[in-house]
């Protein structure tokens, strides 16, 4: 999980805070990122991530189903009101893990190559 805080914090001066910021909404536009918040659970120990669109006032536990209401002692860390968090779609999460970013780029990589553009004298 990502926060702003921890977006923000990485440092990299080539790549503007403003520049992050539409990054984040981009990819949270495209699926990718999914905003949402750390929330615990009133019935059981547990801390999930839920996304946005899994929660309203109230939400359900995944792991014992207790129902629960978005209230301040909920959300983790403790603040005035939640801060929000990032996590990788599953499926780009999954790409990532095994190595799937590989045949991708080399995929790009060829298709630059010369010869790859007919331009071997036909």
């Amino acid at each position: 999980m990502l926060s702003w805080e921890a977006i923000e914090a990485h440092d990299d001066s080539s790549w503007e805070l403003a520049a992050r910021r539409e990054q984040i909404d981009q990819w949270a536009s495209q699926g990718v990122l999914r905003r949402g918040l750390i929330l615990g659970c009133d019935h059981c120990p547990i801390l999930e991530f839920y996304p946005l669109a899994e929660i309203s006032q109230s939400y359900r536990c995944r792991r014992c189903g207790g129902d629960n209401q978005l209230a301040k002692n909920r959300w983790k860390p403790a603040a005035d009101e939640p801060r929000w968090f990032y996590d990788l779609h599953p499926a780009v999460l999954e790409l990532v893990t095994n190595d799937g970013d590989v045949p991708l780029l080399a995929t790009q990589y060829l298709r630059n190559q010369y010869w790859a553009r007919g331009g071997f004298g036909m």
